[in-house]
């Protein structure tokens, strides 16, 4: 009898572990050129509540991991254009799903008599890159170490930061410089929730106090 509930309990793990799997695909324009850094949220058909969000790479691509079994509605928003939603998926646990292309919405253009207050979630400013995260569907389901991952000319390799590719970043929270070792700094980067960040600046003409010690960028993380 034991050795019954024993394999019982082995066989659920291994549904558990398998029920779950990833939704892909790619943004789009009108030509079928690829629009990087856009916003995908991961909704429940049922009462559009977030998932997950995703910010597409470069090649306008997203992927959202670990994704059960259900019905589900992409959202997609990006700069310069108006929100679109994807067709209802039906997603089948125990495969892969890949979403056929994507495309953004209406392409938005000033009105004389209109004023969007709305603050874009990626904004560019001399060089510079703001990531506005607070109240945006990339903070539900995401650390801050995979935004980061993310972000326009960011990366992270052997628990290194670059910026263009080039190391010596300096991080800093709420304006103050982390001075741990990589290793560390990643632990903390994994344990923080994106919920909890309102904005990323990446600021690749960083101060000159800074500059001057020959750094290649900062980013500093706003709770």
């Amino acid at each position: 009898m034991r050795s019954f509930y024993f394999t019982f309990l082995l066989l659920m793990i291994s549904f558990t572990l398998f029920s779950q799997a990833s939704v892909s695909g790619r943004i789009v324009d009108s030509l079928q050129s690829p629009v990087p850094y856009a916003i995908v949220a991961l909704l429940h058909s049922g009462d559009s509540a977030v998932v997950q969000g995703k910010i597409t790479d470069g090649d306008g691509r997203y992927t959202f991991s670990d994704v059960q079994s259900g019905r589900y509605v992409l959202k997609v928003s990006a700069t310069g254009y108006s929100d679109n939603y994807s067709a209802e998926l039906n997603k089948d646990s125990m495969q892969d799903l890949t979403v056929p292309d994507l495309t953004p919405g209406k392409t938005l253009q000033l009105s004389a008599v209109t004023i969007s207050t709305i603050t874009p979630t990626v904004q560019f400013t001399n060089g510079n890159i703001t990531v506005n995260v607070e109240n945006s569907p990339i903070a539900r389901g995401n650390s801050v170490y995979d935004l980061l991952s993310k972000l326009p000319g960011v990366g992270i390799e052997n628990n290194s930061i670059t910026i263009q590719g080039k190391a010596g970043v300096i991080l800093m929270i709420d304006g103050r410089v982390q001075q741990v070792s990589d290793e560390q700094l990643m632990t903390v980067l994994k344990g923080m929730s994106a919920a909890t960040i309102q904005k990323i600046e990446i600021l690749k003409n960083p101060p000159l106090k800074y500059d001057a010690a020959g750094t290649s960028g900062m980013i500093n993380i706003v709770t």
